[in-house]
C-alpha cells in the first residue's frame, strides 16, 4: 500500500513528521516497506522557459535551446521532439543529481556545442515511465525561477507499507489514519459526506441483482454531459503519479483516487458502450468469455459473478471492468457503480483466472459496506466538481443492512491477565473509541463492545488484548526470565528422524543437498510418468511449474543441465521432498532421490579417468541402506521391471521383505538429450515412509585373527537373471564362521554360454580365528558351497 504525506494528512490532523508516522506505523504492525522522500529528490529542480531554439548544426535530432532560470540565460543542447520557443520546462543545472540513472548533471560539449543542464522528462524525474521522447510541459501560469517540487506538489513523501491479509481497513489511506488517531499522533478528519441534493434526472437503467447472496449491495448513479476537455486538478495528478498510477481522464482519476483513499474500489462504465439500460449482475454461463482492461480474454464458468448489460459482460464483478464498457478521456456519460462483493466469490475466480487488481485486492480481504454509500456520494461529487455533469437519481439494491453488528463482551481484567501490563479502564476505552469501537455499555469489571463494520477480523476476546497491545506498546510488555535451570531437548518425530539421518548419509556419500519445487513442467511429465490431468496446477506460480511432480529425478536433471551449461562435468545432487501419486489422486510420499555424473577421479597422467556407472550408484544405494542399519543381504535386487525414464538395461528395484523400497539405474539416454545433458546420468530412489531405520547399537570389538586365510574362486554357470548377491549370501550361509568374505570378480556370457545364462566368478576367503585350516577343512567347505550353489540356483560348476 503506498501513500504520501500530504495524501495523510488530508485525513490526519497532525504535527508529527515523517520519523515519527513510520515509526508509529510500524509499531502498530503496519511494516513500513519504503520512503521516498520527493522533496529532497527534486529539491534542486527549477521552472525554466526555453526563450529560443535553433537546430544543432552537427546532428539532425538535437537542438540549442537558450533557457531563462530566472537568474541568468543557459544554453541547452536538447534531443526533445516537443522542444519549443515560450515552452515552460523543468531545468536541472550542473550539479543537479538525476533520480533515474543516479547520475549528476555537469556542463559537457555534445557534438561542438556546450550544454549548460538538462531539460527534464517524467521519466527522468521518476513521475512516470513514459518513453515519449518529451520533456515536460509545464502551464503558462508557472513562475520561472521557482522550485518545481514546491509549486507542482512533488515536495511530498512516498510510504510504502505492507498490510498483512486480515487488516482490509487499513488498504485505504483514510484507515491508516485512524490508527495513527489511536497511536496518539493526530485527530482524524471527517470528511464532508454531502449528500447529493440536486439531482437532474431520473435514470432509466434497470438493475436487477440475480446473485443476491454474492452481491448484497449495488449502487449506480449515471452522470451526463461530462466535460471532455477538463483535467484533472494538479493536487490529484500529483497523488496519483506519486503512488505510481498514470492520470488519465478526471473519472479514472477520482475512481482511483476514492479506492486507494477509502479503501473502497468503484468502477466507472462508458454508458454510450452499453447496449441497453438494463444492467444484471450473475453468475456467468458456462463458456462465457470477457475481454478485460488488462487485453486479456478470460474464459468464464458458472462460478464467476459478473456485471452484465444485455448479452454482454461489462466487468468481472469486484475484480476488472471490461474493455468494451472501459472510459478514457473522451468518455461524456457514464455509469458509477459501487458495490460490495463478497470475498469468496472474487478469491476463487481471481485465483483461477489470475487477474492481479486493486480491486481483487481489496475485497477479497473485506471492504468496509456500510461507507460504501459516502464514498460513491464523495466520487461523484469529486467528478461533476472538476469537469461537470448532471447527476441522476442513486438506484440502490441494498441486502446488507440487515445483517447484525457484532457485540463482544469483554472482561477488564483480561488484558492484565494475557499481558502482564496494567492498563486503565479510561485508557482502554480511548484506545478503543479511537480505532473505532463503540462501547455499548461499562461496569467495573466488564466491557461491551460493537465491532465496527470494517473490522472483520475481530472475533474473540483476544484480539482485543491484541489491539489494545499494538497501540499502547509491544516495549511495555515485562521482561519475566523463565525460571528453569533444566535445559529442554527437543526430539523429533520418527520421520524427521529418518531424513535427518538420510541426508546425513547420503552427503557422506559425496553428494550436495538440492532443494527444488515440488512441481514440473507438465511438457516434460510423458519422460517420467502418466499424464494425469488431475495433478495440473490450476493457477501455477510458473508456466513451467504447473504439474505436481510423480517424481523428483527431473528436478535433479535440471540442476544437472544448468550446471553443465556452465562447463561443471562432475556432478552429485541429492533432494529429500514429497512426490505425488498418479493412480491414488492426494497420495504423497516422502523420497529421497540422488543422481551423479561425470568422472570417478580428476583428470591426471598416471590412468585412465572413468565414468560413473551404475555399479558406482548401486555402491552409493548400499552404502546409506547400510548405514541405516538395513542389511543389504536381505534385500533382493529385481532387474527384469524398470521405470520409464531408466535405461532398461541398466536398472534394478532393491526388494524388502516383499516390499519395494527403492531402485537404481543409469537414465535413459533419450531423456538425457531431451533435458539437454550431454554426459551419462546415474540416480537412485529410496521411498523413506517404506523404510524402518534401526537404532544405532553400540559398535562391536573384531578380532584380528593371528591364523592365515585362504582364498578359493568358484565360477557358476547360473541363469542370466538371478542376481549374484543372491548366490553370494547363500555362499555365506555355507559357514559364517569361518568364511568371512564373497567377493563377485567375474561376469561373463558369451562364447560357450547359453544365451539365456551367464558366469559368475566368485573369491571366498576362508580364515579361523583358533587355528590354521587344514585342506581337509577347505576341501570339505569347498565342497559344501558348490553342492548348494548347485542345488539351490540350478548352477553348473564352470571348468576353468
Amino acid at each position: 500500500m503506498k501513500f504520501t504525506l500530504k495524501w495523510l494528512k488530508q485525513f490526519l490532523a497532525t504535527n508529527a513528521n515523517l520519523t515519527d508516522i513510520t515509526q508509529a506505523l510500524t509499531n502498530l504492525g503496519l511494516e513500513v516497506e519504503s520512503i521516498i522522500d520527493r522533496s529532497v529528490e527534486l529539491k534542486d529542480f527549477i521552472i525554466a522557459e526555453i526563450i529560443d531554439v535553433k537546430p544543432h548544426p552537427n546532428a539532425t535530432k538535437l537542438q540549442i535551446c537558450e533557457v531563462n532560470s530566472g537568474k541568468k540565460i543557459l544554453q541547452i543542447v536538447c534531443g526533445a521532439s516537443n522542444a519549443r520557443t515560450g515552452l515552460k520546462v523543468v531545468l536541472a543545472i550542473p550539479g543537479t543529481k538525476i533520480p533515474n540513472g543516479d547520475f549528476i548533471i555537469k556542463t559537457t560539449n555534445i557534438r561542438g556545442i556546450t550544454s549548460q543542464g538538462m531539460l527534464c522528462s517524467e521519466k527522468e524525474l521518476l513521475i512516470s515511465n513514459s518513453n515519449n521522447n518529451c520533456i515536460i510541459e509545464l502551464p503558462n501560469t508557472a513562475i520561472v525561477g521557482n522550485s518545481f517540487a514546491e509549486d507542482f506538489g512533488y515536495d511530498d513523501s512516498v510510504i510504502q507499507i505492507n498490510v498483512t491479509p486480515n487488516r482490509g481497513d487499513c488498504l485505504g489511506v483514510y484507515g491508516i489514519a485512524r490508527e495513527l488517531q489511536a497511536k496518539g499522533l493526530g485527530k482524524l478528519v471527517e470528511n464532508s459526506f454531502h449528500k447529493i441534493h440536486n439531482t437532474h434526472f431520473q435514470s432509466n437503467i434497470k438493475l436487477h441483482v440475480s446473485a443476491k447472496d454474492a452481491c448484497p449491495l449495488f449502487i449506480a448513479t449515471e452522470v451526463q454531459n461530462i466535460n471532455t476537455a477538463c483535467s484533472s486538478p494538479l493536487w490529484l495528478q500529483h497523488f496519483l503519479h506519486n503512488i505510481g498510477l498514470k492520470s488519465i481522464s478526471p473519472t479514472i482519476d477520482v475512481t482511483n483516487y476514492v479506492c486507494y483513499s477509502f479503501g473502497y474500489p468503484i468502477h466507472a462504465y462508458d454508458k454510450d458502450k452499453l447496449l441497453n439500460n438494463e444492467i444484471e449482475i450473475r453468475t456467468a454461463y458456462a463458456n462465457e468469455n470477457i475481454t478485460a482492461l488488462n487485453n486479456q480474454t478470460y474464459k468464464l464458468t458458472p462460478k464467476d459473478l459478473v456485471v452484465s448489460c444485455g448479452s454482454k459482460i461489462i466487468a468481472l464483478a469486484g475484480i476488472i471492468g471490461g474493455l468494451n464498457s472501459s472510459c478514457n478521456s473522451k468518455t461524456n456519460n457514464i455509469i458509477l457503480e459501487t458495490g460490495y462483493f463478497v470475498p469468496n466469490k472474487i478469491i476463487t475466480t481471481g485465483r483461477r483466472l489470475n487477474i492481479e487488481s486493486d480491486a481483487r485486492h481489496r475485497f477479497e480481504r473485506h471492504v468496509d459496506y456500510s461507507i460504501a454509500s459516502k464514498v460513491h456520494t464523495i466520487a461523484l461529487n469529486l467528478i461533476t466538481s472538476i469537469c461537470g455533469g448532471e447527476i441522476s437519481e442513486t438506484i440502490v439494491f441494498d441486502n446488507i443492512s440487515i445483517t447484525p453488528a457484532k457485540i463482544l463482551e469483554f472482561p477488564i481484567n483480561e488484558f492484565e491477565k494475557k499481558t502482564g501490563i496494567k492498563l486503565e479502564t479510561s485508557t482502554i476505552i480511548n484506545i478503543l473509541v479511537n480505532l473505532g469501537f463503540t462501547i455499548c455499555n461499562a461496569t467495573s469489571s466488564t466491557l461491551k463492545i460493537k465491532i465496527p463494520s470494517w473490522r472483520s477480523d475481530i472475533a474473540i476476546k483476544e484480539d482485543i488484548v491484541e489491539e489494545l497491545l499494538r497501540v499502547s506498546g509491544y516495549d511495555l510488555l515485562p521482561e519475566i526470565p523463565i525460571k528453569s535451570n533444566q535445559q529442554s531437548c527437543i526430539v523429533l518425530p520418527n520421520k524427521q528422524q529418518k531424513i535427518s539421518t538420510l541426508k546425513k548419509v547420503t552427503a557422506t556419500c559425496g553428494y550436495n543437498e538440492v532443494v527444488t519445487w515440488s512441481f514440473i513442467s507438465s511438457k516434460i511429465v510423458k519422460y517420467f510418468s502418466t499424464y494425469n490431468e488431475k495433478l495440473k496446477i490450476l493457477n501455477p506460480i510458473s508456466q513451467e511449474l504447473d504439474y505436481m511432480r510423480p517424481t523428483i529425478i527431473p528436478n535433479l536433471l535440471e540442476s544437472i543441465a544448468k550446471n553443465q551449461a556452465r562447463s561443471i562435468k562432475n556432478q552429485a545432487f541429492f533432494e529429500v521432498g514429497p512426490v505425488f501419486s498418479e493412480k491414488k489422486i492426494g497420495q504423497e510420499q516422502c523420497v529421497l532421490a540422488a543422481v551423479k555424473c561425470g568422472n570417478k577421479e580428476l583428470i591426471h597422467p598416471h590412468n585412465q579417468i572413468l565414468e560413473w556407472d551404475i555399479f558406482d550408484i548401486k555402491a552409493d544405494l548400499e552404502n546409506i541402506l547400510f548405514e541405516l542399519g538395513i542389511n543389504i543381504e536381505n534385500c533382493k535386487i529385481i532387474t527384469n521391471a524398470t521405470r520409464q525414464y531408466y535405461h532398461p538395461g541398466r536398472f534394478g528395484s532393491i526388494m524388502l521383505s516383499n516390499t519395494c523400497i527403492g531402485c537404481f539405474g543409469e537414465i535413459h539416454p533419450e531423456i538425457l538429450a531431451n533435458v539437454n545433458i550431454n554426459n551419462r546420468v546415474m540416480a537412485l530412489e529410496l521411498n523413506i515412509d517404506s523404510l524402518q531405520i534401526k537404532k544405532s547399537q553400540p559398535k562391536k570389538q573384531i578380532i584380528l585373527s593371528n591364523y592365515p586365510h585362504i582364498e578359493r574362486d568358484f565360477a557358476f554357470i547360473v541363469d542370466k537373471f538371478i542376481p549374484a548377491l543372491e548366490i553370494a549370501a547363500s555362499i555365506k550361509e555355507v559357514n559364517k564362521n569361518l568364511i568371512k568374505k564373497v567377493e563377485v570378480f567375474d561376469v561373463y556370457s558369451g562364447e560357450k554360454i547359453d544365451n539365456n545364462k551367464k558366469s559368475l566368478a566368485f573369491r571366498v576367503t576362508i580364515q579361523s580365528n583358533e587355528q590354521t585350516l587344514t585342506e581337509l577343512i577347505i576341501k570339505e567347505i569347498s565342497s559344501n558351497i558348490i553342492s548348494t550353489i548347485e542345488k539351490a540356483f540350478d548352477a553348473i560348476l564352470r571348468d576353468h
